[in-house]
């Protein structure tokens, strides 16, 4: 049926739509309840059969991912197969369900397209490993290990003075040595040469939430209690970082846990959503600007609640639903996000540069206790 091939952001979809319902007949429609009521009945026999597990009581647990289990790059690949390679599927959606543990509350949300992944292979880890792991640790280690460098020369120059055979220098060099297998640590670890449970962001105790990890994929039932309890995984979230992209606007779920999150927490946005693009170079990157370029800024203003893609018209009405609910209607949202989100965005890449040296800042405060 057309209703079928419905596909709102191809032009001149709607009209064709149109066109093909004037001349149903009353017969077509009596065949087309028929058919629904059919495959209802159908499917309800079949979800007899397959349940939820009962410590879950009919609501999805929350569960994120270690940030040492997410920062792995084939977690990240859309992988898909075959109807023949369904117990390979099977198999890897439950080594994915087994990088996430139970939690209370979890650090990050992440937000993205999966597709994204074909044109930036790798990206998505780098960042977060960097904006989550390694800038905040690189900062510490090196204001700590300068401070204690130059603290210690007295207390090395002293000894000396009372042990004529003792070096000044001995204290010192022995902070500066820790500080170089340090940053050797992490040099190594990010070449492979550590085992994957030995490295810096293994031991982090950061989470994550991905749906790939945290949503039960072993039958319809656990699929559909994991995407009805979206806004209790948002509300557990302390915040949500988001990668951004054409692709990621274009993509009905993107745009739901978007919407639901920024309904949630409106006033403390700032705070809570960080938007990052696939495109920025390291944060340390001689060519970084903060400063947000005009296809940064299309991101946005081009943004229609009408470009939105989905292959099934029940899950857009479900979604567009929940919007028009949360903001009043689609047009409020649209201008949300081409008025408001753009400034948040901008935050957010200038926050992304300057955590290095305000990392650092924080460390000298605290070793100063200032």
């Amino acid at each position: 049926m057309a209703i079928d091939q419905y596909c709102p952001w191809i032009a001149g979809s709607a009209a064709l739509l149109t066109k093909h319902l004037k001349r149903i007949t009353q017969e077509e429609l009596d065949f087309a309840t028929w058919r629904a009521q059919r495959i209802a009945r159908k499917l309800k026999r079949k979800l007899r059969k397959v349940k939820l597990p009962d410590e879950w009581r009919g609501r999805h647990p929350m569960r994120a991912v270690p940030l040492g289990n997410a920062l792995d790059t084939r977690l990240w690949r859309e992988a898909k197969f075959t109807a023949a390679e369904t117990k390979a599927k099977r198999e890897e959606d439950r080594r994915n369900w087994r990088r996430s543990v139970d939690v209370s509350r979890c650090d990050f949300f992440v937000s993205h397209a999966w597709a994204d992944e074909k044109e930036f292979p790798g990206a998505k880890v780098k960042m977060l490993r960097q904006h989550l792991c390694l800038q905040p640790l690189i900062a510490v280690l090196f204001v700590s290990s300068t401070l204690l460098t130059v603290f210690l020369l007295p207390f090395g120059l002293g000894i000396s003075a009372a042990t004529a055979a003792f070096p000044w220098w001995a204290p010192s060099a022995a902070v500066i040595a820790v500080a170089v297998a340090a940053f050797s640590w992490i040099s190594l670890s990010l070449i492979g040469a550590v085992p994957a449970t030995l490295t810096p962001w293994a031991l982090s105790s950061q989470t994550l939430w991905l749906d790939k990890c945290c949503i039960s994929q072993e039958n319809d039932c656990t699929k559909a209690a994991g995407c009805s309890s979206f806004s209790r995984f948002l509300n557990r979230s302390d915040k949500v970082i988001a990668f951004v992209s054409p692709r990621y606007f274009s993509r009905l779920w993107c745009v739901y846990e978007l919407a639901s999150f920024c309904h949630l927490h409106n006033n403390e946005l700032d705070k809570r959503l960080i938007l990052f693009s696939l495109d920025w170079p390291s944060s340390m990157s001689p060519f970084f600007s903060s400063r947000l370029t005009k296809a940064e800024r299309q991101l946005f203003e081009g943004f229609r609640c009408s470009n939105i893609q989905c292959a099934k018209p029940a899950d857009r009405s479900f979604v567009m639903s929940e919007v028009r609910k949360n903001w009043g209607g689609e047009a409020e949202f649209e201008t949300f996000v081409r008025e408001e989100l753009p400034q948040v965005f901008e935050n957010s890449k200038k926050a992304y540069g300057r955590q290095l040296r305000r990392t650092a800042i924080a460390a000298f405060e605290m070793m100063f206790g200032a």
